[in-house]
């Protein structure tokens, strides 16, 4: 049975506080202020050894496990955080020769960089100071002893502050990825082209970390306090270069006050919002007051923001496994059956079993096949489809259900049913047909006809072929993945041509394209509750997140926010989590960000199919647990909770 665990820092380095913080000091005074890997690397160090005091302290404090576990998480991060930038210092070559130079950030946000580095690592230290202070008893001359308790509170601070840390660390990350793109404009550049940091949220969570400092409390500031005023530094400069990339964009001015100022608001809007009219952040001095009006009023300049944004950390609880399954489950669904909540896997194999999320009583039916789509949880009908192999006029069989992808299918035939009944509603034969997706009601069927078209099938025709009905054929490749909005507005597809459509499910009149230019296969692909964004999973490592009723749209490469190779696997309904496969099992990951917030590892075995419940709440994770050479023998289910 798989055990969870909450990430922390699995390396078994140890060192004295004084060894670790010296290494970093010694890093500072001799290296050159843009050897900034070699600084990481003292940190990447520093974090680990931390964390195994942390837990040693922990073993002895088992009481506090509600406020020490989560600055566990936050010295896993920081050490993650430092290997990124490791790995992006090797890339291009930071202080390895003048030439290099204008590969990574500009000199001023660099050198800034280095010292939040070396004032993490001050960080670090004091908490190793101050787990070591609580194991031999030692203090300074002049101070009384710390209780457990008042260390605790003072790790609790820490763990403020260690995060704050850390997401300057990964806006440094970000902003090294962008490189010249960060120079300052010429002269006669184009004003109508937008900087490259606009197609990420470097701004946003710029604004954002600044919104969080000053928002903190005197005593979560009273940790290291040589850290804030380094990262605030670090942002004024970053900001600054931002605002000298582009003679087109309007970038908030810096106030100078804002540490002391009182928001009413939770999120980075604020600090646009709070400016006044005349503040400036123009960034070519010669532009007009009409420029500044335009600028401020486009909506393509509004950064992808999320009504609903997912944790900041989450842990696991296991729920129940599930009867072992024959064959390798392909595909797991959450379904409502008698006003409950059901789970249900797909293994090619008769019979299709359902069961409830804690209990072991299933309910089946006699069908299964593979391409198997269901209605979203919640609605009024118990619809499903699948396709099978057309053994009709066939002079041999297909495949057997043991060795099928489950995928590709020689002669389909599309099924549609009742999974409550078993009861057989409509059967298709058509060259490339398959299902994609349910409407939110479950009464109608989005299929594709071949040609890289798509078809909307109605419930109320028994889900038949009609000849009046509409069909989309904007696609120049095959349309590999569907979904509804949930307000039912919009049909949207994602499709081998790179590009996400929107298009009027009553008329198929198109009402918006993203062309993301990655022709990769779409891999997931979801809308938030709101229908304003959509989430779209390219291949194994590119995430695009489009805004469509502003254009906003952003990216990022999955495995610059991750240490561990992953493979994405599954995203919840409302966009927060992502499932991804990795070398030691599962994991769940921030969609919107990337940032890795709960592992599971397997003991044995992999991966191979995975699934949320509409509120997000539940995640069924499908394991490949006994293998006979390349075909998997047996799989396992498993129900976890999502706690946060």
């Amino acid at each position: 049975m798989p055990t969870a665990s909450a990430t922390a820092g699995s390396s078994s380095t140890t060192a004295p506080a004084e060894a670790c913080n010296g290494s970093l000091v010694e890093s500072r005074e001799a290296l050159p202020e843009r050897e900034l890997g070699s600084l990481c690397s003292s940190l990447q160090v520093a974090a680990a050894a931390a964390n195994n005091d942390l837990r040693e302290y922990l073993l002895a404090h088992a009481s506090q496990r509600t406020s020490i576990v989560p600055l566990s998480r936050e010295l896993f991060e920081m050490q993650t955080a430092a290997k990124l930038l490791i790995r992006r210092c090797r890339v291009v070559g930071v202080g390895a020769d003048e030439s290099s130079n204008d590969q990574t950030l500009p000199a001023p946000v660099l050198d800034q960089l280095v010292t939040v580095v070396h004032q993490a690592g001050s960080l670090v230290a004091d908490v190793m100071n101050l787990l070591e202070s609580s194991t031999d008893g030692s203090v300074s001359r002049g101070q009384e002893a710390l209780s457990a308790e008042q260390i605790t509170t003072r790790l609790g601070n820490v763990t403020i502050t260690a995060n704050t840390c850390t997401a300057a660390l990964n806006l440094g990350l970000d902003a090294m990825a962008l490189g010249t793109a960060l120079q300052p404009a010429q002269d006669g550049t184009d004003t109508t082209q937008l900087p490259a940091y606009q197609t990420t949220q470097l701004l946003e969570d710029t604004l954002s970390l600044r919104l969080r400092i000053s928002n903190l409390s005197s005593d979560e500031q009273t940790e290291s306090p040589a850290v804030l005023p380094a990262i605030s530094e670090f942002l004024d400069r970053l900001q600054n270069q931002m605002g000298q990339g582009s003679n087109s964009l309007l970038v908030p001015t810096i106030a100078e006050s804002r540490a002391e100022s009182s928001h009413s608001r939770s999120d980075s809007a604020s600090l646009l919002l709070d400016l006044p009219q005349n503040s400036g952040g123009l960034l070519h001095p010669n532009a007009s007051e009409a420029a500044l009006s335009d600028q401020q009023q486009s909506p393509a300049y509004d950064s992808v923001r999320v009504e609903h944004p997912a944790p900041a950390s989450i842990t696991l609880q296991h729920v129940s496994r599930k009867p072992p399954f024959e064959g390798e489950i392909l595909s797991v669904a959450f379904v409502t059956k008698k006003d409950e909540t059901h789970v249900t896997a797909n293994t090619m194999l008769a019979p299709t079993r359902f069961y409830p999320l804690a209990g072991q009583n299933q309910t089946s039916v006699s069908q299964a096949g593979g391409l198997t789509v269901f209605p979203p949880e919640g609605a009024h009908l118990t619809t499903w489809a699948y396709v099978v192999e057309d053994e009709v006029g066939s002079s041999h069989a297909g495949p057997s259900p043991w060795l099928h992808d489950g995928t590709d299918f020689r002669k389909p035939v599309l099924c549609v049913g009742d999974f409550a009944s078993g009861k057989r509603v409509q059967k298709l034969r058509q060259w490339e047909i398959r299902p994609l997706c349910f409407s939110r009601d479950g009464g109608r069927l989005a299929v594709t006809t071949g040609r890289h078209r798509v078809a909307l099938l109605d419930a109320a025709h028994q889900f038949a072929m009609r000849t009046d009905e509409g069909l989309l054929t904007a696609h120049a490749d095959e349309v590999t993945l569907a979904t509804f909005t949930p307000d039912s507005h919009a049909l949207v597809t994602a499709s081998r041509d790179g590009t996400v459509r929107l298009t009027d499910p009553l008329s198929m009149e198109p009402l918006g394209k993203l062309d993301t230019g990655a022709w990769k296969r779409p891999a997931l692909l979801g809308v938030t509750p709101d229908s304003n964004v959509v989430v779209s999973v390219w291949g194994a490592d590119l995430v695009y997140r489009w805004n469509h009723t502003t254009g906003a749209v952003d990216s990022f490469a999955i495995g610059a926010r991750r240490v561990r190779e992953g493979w994405p696997v599954a995203l919840s309904p409302d966009c927060r989590f992502l499932v991804c496969r990795n070398d030691q099992g599962a994991d769940i990951s921030d969609a919107h960000s990337g940032k890795v917030l709960f592992t599971v590892h397997f003991n044995k075995g992999f991966l191979t199919a995975a699934a949320f419940t509409k509120d997000s709440r539940y995640v069924a994770l499908a394991k490949a647990s006994t293998c006979v050479g390349t075909k998997v023998h047996q799989s396992t289910l498993d129900i976890w909770e999502i706690v946060y």
